[in-house]
């Protein structure tokens, strides 16, 4: 019960019925604590009282209160604090709801609350594990010398000359058996977080023994970032810039050629790689411009290593069935024009090339998408990827060809190394009566290591080749068919006989 609610408590007696005199032993005491008014201090009285009942401790009881903060960024926290009803040193002053903890704008006191450690003392276990404890004790006179070393020894306040507890001879209060509480972490700011949104009830059995330990309470509020990887170097504090965009500067870490940024803006979903990367610093720092930034919400963390590969965009199935269907298209944004984009879409033919359908974030600055697709859709689908603030990714237009035309091949993902097997037929194509026929083939966006190979053939219009994809390929093996003088190509692009280009996509993809 509330002291609000003091002046309609009640309770049932138990009243025996073979006596003539009735001696009353059991009183109405206050329930929960009181709230502290400084500006008034007839709230003393009810420490005063002798009628309390439930409102006091009848002997020592210690209390261990515990904040499991291990799953938390911490490098921004200044103290960890527990607040309540008294014992625990200033909470809900009035009944506004404001806490008075150590400095708090509103009340101006230096000092207030208990503050939680970890680092094995004060009934901590554990050093550096992430949970903040701190052991307290309820006394039937709100004295404790073990808890308390030298002048009164008080744990429920102090005197008139001890700051912030106002009040009259509060070492000599009787400890309350009911409190209301709540944690606190100061940040190096000077700001201060709050956890849970409700305040924690806590009541003493006379059962209890004498001493209690609180299983650890989960933080729950998502100012603290989860902790950053393991390899983060030291960052400053990130500052906003115009136009949705946050500059994040760290230092460098010894033989790191590059480094980027691990962002948070679902906590549920912890540290996510939207593929932010910087590779020149100065004077053992750099920087980072994150793009459609939130900074509202949005937590930092550096990172130390290698950027991924610029793999590029891959879909399956390859080819699609002439049919249609469901064309799943990927993209992995390290290393692109959208690298740090927290809102990747597709766009292409098939949607007036608009901004885009929001893709599907799958972790590790990769994106898919779904593209249904019919029968009556033409001989190929083209697309590419931009933000839906409106930026593209650089390079060409990717297709995705309906049926298998002139080439087919196996394995149909070959591994890095593995021999790849090319069968082309040429019948109905540009190179139909064609004395030889080469590959011009190549690997990856940007066809490095490419080469002319001579097919074998086949008998016919059917002609092979047998090819080791390179060590280095990370995306594709790509290929288009000329004749020996190089004058007539079965390909599209700028060869301009309405051809095709081939693309053998790698297993595994990063992210099928």
């Amino acid at each position: 019960m509330r002291l609000q609610d003091y002046a309609n408590a009640t309770r049932k007696l138990t009243l025996p019925t073979d006596v003539a005199s009735i001696v009353v032993t059991d009183y109405l005491g206050a329930a929960a604590g009181p709230w502290r008014d400084p500006a008034n201090e007839g709230y003393n009285d009810l420490y005063l009282d002798p009628y309390r009942g439930d409102a006091g401790v009848r002997e020592r009881i210690t209390v261990l209160f515990q904040l499991d903060l291990s799953s938390r960024d911490l490098r921004s926290v200044d103290r960890v604090l527990i607040q309540g009803t008294d014992p625990l040193r200033g909470f809900n002053y009035s009944d506004a709801g404001e806490a008075d903890w150590a400095g708090d704008n509103n009340v101006g006191w230096d000092i207030g609350g208990l503050e939680l450690f970890d680092d094995g003392t004060l009934g901590d276990e554990v050093a550096g594990d992430g949970i903040y404890s701190r052991m307290w004790a309820l006394t039937d006179d709100g004295k404790d010398q073990e808890m308390e070393l030298g002048g009164d020894g008080s744990l429920v306040g102090g005197s008139l000359s001890t700051l912030p507890y106002i009040g009259m001879f509060w070492e000599d209060a009787r400890t309350p058996r009911s409190m209301i509480y709540k944690f606190y972490v100061v940040k190096n700011d000077g700001n201060y977080l709050e956890s849970p949104d409700s305040d924690i009830e806590l009541y003493i059995e006379d059962t209890a023994g004498t001493n209690v330990v609180l299983s650890p309470f989960v933080w729950a509020n998502d100012g603290l970032p989860l902790p950053p990887p393991s390899n983060s170097p030291t960052m400053s504090v990130p500052v906003p810039l115009p136009n949705r965009q946050v500059q994040v500067s760290f230092e460098n870490m010894p033989s790191e050629l590059q480094h980027g940024l691990w962002i948070s803006t679902n906590l549920a979903q912890g540290w996510m790689d939207f593929g932010t990367r910087v590779t020149t610093g100065s004077s053992g720092n750099w920087t980072a411009v994150v793009k459609n930034a939130n900074a509202e919400s949005e937590m930092y963390a550096a990172f130390a290593g290698p950027a991924k590969a610029p793999i590029g965009m891959y879909f399956e199935p390859n080819p699609l069935p002439a049919e249609g269907g469901t064309l799943r298209v990927w993209y992995r944004q390290h290393g692109r024009a959208l690298a740090g984009a927290r809102d990747v879409g597709l766009t292409g033919d098939w949607n007036g090339w608009g901004t885009g359908k929001p893709m599907t974030f799958a972790g590790d600055g990769a994106w898919y998408y779904d593209l249904e697709l019919t029968g009556s859709t033409p001989a190929f689908v083209e697309f590419k990827a931009r933000s839906v603030a409106g930026d593209w990714e650089a390079g060409d237009n990717v297709r995705a060809y309906k049926g298998e035309g002139r080439a087919t091949w196996t394995p149909a993902r070959p591994e890095s190394g593995e021999v790849l097997t090319v069968t082309y037929d040429a019948a109905g194509g540009p190179l139909e009566t064609a004395t030889a026929v080469y590959a011009h083939l190549g690997f990856d966006e940007g066809w490095f290591g490419s080469e002319d190979l001579e097919m074998t053939s086949e008998g016919g219009t059917l002609w092979s080749l047998d090819v080791t994809v390179d060590t280095n390929a990370a995306l594709s093996v790509n290929f288009v068919f000329r004749n020996a003088g190089g004058n007539v190509w079965d390909s599209e692009g700028n060869h301009g006989n309405g051809g095709r280009q081939y693309r053998v996509f790698l297993d595994p993809y990063p992210y099928p």
